[in-house]
């Protein structure tokens, strides 16, 4: 799977990103510019899920470990609502009980950070 493929597939998504380092965030969002139609950002897993109810998202994209609301939490409240929800966490945490938690709550993908662009595609193209 490369960029060319996988652009048909993806260009038309709006999509919501939750991350709470300001600096990864600017970076990872300018990157998923490149794959989606939007791209809309939260500080942290709370405004996320505000966002979530006011707007509909083809995907999300979160952080685990954020302040007020984690991944976690708001993936568990998008999913016990709207079990189809694709989400897809992004962390520099590889703890197992991270892992088992996402697993419960039906976690579509899991990218490591720092981003590695042929994890991204896989992950996206799933």
């Amino acid at each position: 799977m490369d960029t060319k493929e996988l652009l048909p597939l993806t260009q038309t998504l709006n999509v919501l990103y939750a991350e709470d380092d300001v600096l990864l965030r600017d970076a990872s969002s300018e990157l998923f510019r490149n794959f989606f139609a939007s791209v809309d950002i939260a500080e942290d897993g709370e405004i996320a899920w505000k966002m979530f109810q006011e707007k509909p998202y083809d995907l999300v994209i979160s952080d685990i470990l954020m302040p007020h609301m984690t991944g976690l939490d708001l993936a568990e409240e998008i999913k016990s609502r709207f079990p189809e929800q694709h989400v897809i966490f992004v962390s520099a945490y590889n703890d197992a009980s991270y892992f088992e938690k996402s697993i419960a709550l039906g976690i579509d993908g899991y990218i490591v950070k720092p981003l590695n662009h042929t994890q991204l595609l896989t992950t996206l193209y799933k």
